[in-house]
């Protein structure tokens, strides 16, 4: 049914969709154009695991066992340790119950978590622990002592949910930036992509991403020196860095900051492609 009396054009075009049909329609109006997938078309999933031992989490051994539907005896994902990401799952288009039991210790971590796939589509969920202050007596006081330290913290186990993208052009390409660092010292970072006649001050390309959020961003074939910047105590201190060349065959990347105590500033890069079977 449509909704104006106005003209449309129906586009029949390839599908670049993780679905088995061979083609899409294109519902274009205007300046507005509504992607018409098949109903039936499956969808696709995976997950990373973002999650860090911690003495808060006793019952958490750094690897993890995936049931991605309620009626799941088995796990589809098994054994995902930290800083990983899982084998894609084909999955029928629909909603899903989600749990996660620790691989070491079978205890359950999170349960019924909704997971929406719709048709055609590609998803990547990221899961990642907070430590969030405790107030034990709900009077917004988590520092009931004066001593300038919080009293307790507790952990909460968290989701991002992204749609993965191919990505269709060889100019430019899509970059995701994903920010799993939890730390006391800040709560956002600043990736500075910083082309060869460029410094960091000067950078056109700088998304700050807070803990725990995505941002998105379209680069153009380049070469690029990647910082992480955060501002400790007054002072921006880079946590780490590396370098991105992009190019005709490129494709759309996912970054992702993540804590990692083997190294500096227990900072990490990590690419991934968004894409993948």
């Amino acid at each position: 049914t449509f909704m104006y009396t106005t003209q449309y054009v129906l586009s029949v075009r390839d599908n670049t969709g993780v679905g088995s049909a061979p083609v899409v329609l294109d519902l274009i109006s205007g300046n507005d154009t509504t992607n018409l997938p098949d109903d039936d078309s499956e969808a696709r999933v995976r997950f990373f695991n973002g999650m860090q031992t911690s003495d808060l989490l006793p019952d958490y051994s750094g690897s993890i066992n995936i049931y991605a539907s309620a009626a799941s005896a088995e796990p589809e994902i098994m054994d995902l340790p930290s800083n990983q990401f899982s084998a894609s799952l084909n999955k029928d288009n629909g909603d899903f119950s989600v749990r996660i039991i620790d691989a070491g210790t079978n205890e359950r971590l999170f349960s019924n978590q909704l997971l929406s796939l719709p048709e055609n589509t590609f998803k990547t969920i990221f899961y990642y622990i907070q430590e969030e202050a405790v107030d034990e007596d709900g009077d917004g006081n988590v520092d009931e002592n004066d001593d300038g330290i919080v009293d307790a913290y507790k952990p909460i186990l968290r989701t991002l949910e992204s749609t993965n993208t191919d990505g269709s052009s060889i100019f430019e390409h899509q970059i995701k930036v994903i920010n799993l660092v939890d730390s006391q010292d800040f709560t956002r970072i600043k990736v500075y992509f910083v082309k060869s006649d460029e410094i960091i001050s000067t950078a056109e390309a700088n998304p700050t991403v807070v803990f725990g959020n995505q941002q998105t961003l379209y680069l153009r074939n380049n070469t690029y020196q990647v910082f992480a910047v955060a501002e400790i105590d007054g002072t921006d201190i880079i946590l780490t860095e590396d370098e991105l060349i992009l190019n005709e065959e490129s494709d759309s990347l996912f970054l992702i900051l993540t804590e990692n105590a083997q190294v500096e500033n227990e900072v990490s890069m990590q690419w991934e492609l968004q894409y993948q079977d």
